[in-house]
């Protein structure tokens, strides 16, 4: 089966900031320099052609997605989510609904380093 995706699949879980230190850019900050650092990390390693074959994701619940959106990712279709974690993204959905009224969203960053 081929691909849904463009090089190496990564992916961006479990981001937090306690919430006495939230609303402060802590957050932002933590999650643009895991971004950085996956290019980063690709380029030096010359690794399926370097930074511009990397498909970075992540999984979050859809009242989150503006937060990672500023950052730089953004929403993909159902079809588009990459297939490696399309079971972890229906499982997500259920626990979303069941504990937070929501749903499971997939967000991917396919830009350019911003060093």
């Amino acid at each position: 089966m081929t691909p849904n995706w463009s090089g190496r699949l990564l992916e961006l879980a479990s981001v937090a900031v306690s919430e006495p230190r939230r609303k402060e850019g802590i957050g932002r900050m933590i999650v643009d320099r895991l971004v950085e650092e996956a290019y980063e990390s690709c380029a030096q390693e010359g690794s399926h052609g370097g930074a511009d074959e990397i498909t970075l994701c992540l999984l979050t619940l859809r009242e989150s997605a503006g937060f990672y959106e500023a950052s730089g990712f953004r929403l993909v279709d159902d079809d588009d989510v990459p297939r490696p974690l399309q079971a972890e993204r229906t499982v997500g959905n259920v626990v979303a609904r069941m504990v937070a009224d929501d749903a499971c969203v997939c967000m991917i960053h396919r830009g350019e380093s911003r060093a």
